[in-house]
């Protein structure tokens, strides 16, 4: 019940996060004397990004960004009334002059937007800057607390979750791949596991993503430092599964093809069966290590059939240069016997 509860609150912290920090934000701004409290729950609502390292960024080049914007505007005001081309010429400038020192883009458009409402508002004999300064800062630090110190995001469950699901659709490839083999490798069905594999490497790359952005959040959690370890753990692991559905899918097209020659024999049909029995084994006890977090100490070894090691190494050469060969040509002109 407690832990359902604590999901519910944590699904949900954007909505009560809004709320509550809209109004704590503004009744700080009201506190401290501003004329135009709102824009402090402004800075905060936009600041409450989709990630904690989008949340904590935004509101620092919030912060940065319009102070140099309120900087600008009160060095050149007094030089110009309030027009359409005033306006472009102090945003150009404004923007020229931090493109110039290489700032980020989202401070530069701080720096547009502050050079726009102060410059306007400022003519019209209203304390708007000062009021913009104190709310952004009010309304960034506000975001920022709400952000990294109250129940910040962590999304490494779900992750390894889906990390692990993928290792195990690996196995259950290699399993179906073995069950086909034994069946003389039909064209149709190699066909559906070639997909569902291609499929499964796509779903692998938005976990790298994912991952890569995880590795970025946490170090802005403060409470997660056995995490940060675990997602870098995650990240060394995530290569050996990405070249695994990499080699399951050359293993498909490969077999396929050997197949379709009408030289493969039920010898190798029983052979290659059992290799792919044991890969999925072998898959399964890496998984299980990955889960405990630790590293696998199953050592497989492929054994040749007999008479076949005087033509292990051209034959590997060959067919990784018919697997560049194939990468790189048009889909019309691929075929098993392109030399």
């Amino acid at each position: 019940m407690v832990s359902k509860l604590i999901g519910f609150i944590k699904n949900t912290s954007i909505v009560w996060k809004t709320a509550i920090g809209s109004a704590l934000s503004w009744r700080i701004a009201q506190w401290a004397g501003s004329s135009h409290p709102y824009l402090a729950p402004i800075t905060l609502i936009l600041s409450l990004q989709s990630t904690l390292n989008k949340s904590v960024h935004f509101a620092i080049y919030r912060m940065f960004g319009t102070a140099l914007g309120i900087l600008i505007t009160v060095l050149l005001a007094g030089f110009f009334s309030v027009s359409y081309w005033t306006i472009g010429l102090l945003i150009f400038i404004g923007t020229a002059v931090a493109k110039l020192f290489k700032m980020n883009n989202l401070v530069i458009h701080q720096i547009a937007l502050s050079i726009l409402l102060v410059f306007t508002f400022a003519h019209k004999g209203m304390d708007y800057g000062i009021d913009r300064l104190r709310d952004t800062i009010i309304g960034a630090l506000v975001a920022l607390v709400f952000t990294v110190l109250i129940l910040p995001e962590d999304p490494l469950k779900s992750l390894k979750n889906k990390f692990l699901l993928l290792a195990e659709e690996l196995a259950a490839n290699l399993t179906a791949s073995a069950a086909w083999a034994e069946k003389g490798c039909p064209t149709d069905e190699g066909a559906k596991l070639h997909t569902g594999t291609k499929a499964l490497l796509k779903d692998l790359h938005e976990v790298e993503k994912k991952l890569d952005q995880a590795i970025k959040d946490l170090r802005f959690n403060p409470y997660s430092k056995k995490h940060k370890r675990e997602c870098h753990f995650l990240k060394t692991q995530l290569l050996p599964l990405q070249q695994g559905y990499t080699h399951m899918s050359r293993l498909l097209r490969t077999l396929t093809e050997w197949s379709a020659s009408g030289t493969m024999t039920a010898f190798d049909t029983a052979l290659w069966s059992s290799y792919l029995y044991s890969l999925a084994a072998y898959i399964i006890e890496w998984k299980r290590a990955v889960e405990q977090k630790r590293t696998s100490r199953v050592i497989f070894q492929l054994t040749l059939p007999p008479g076949s090691e005087k033509n292990i190494y051209p034959d590997t050469l060959y067919h990784e240069a018919m697997e560049m060969l194939r990468d790189f040509m048009p889909t019309v002109h691929r075929s098993p016997t392109t030399s």
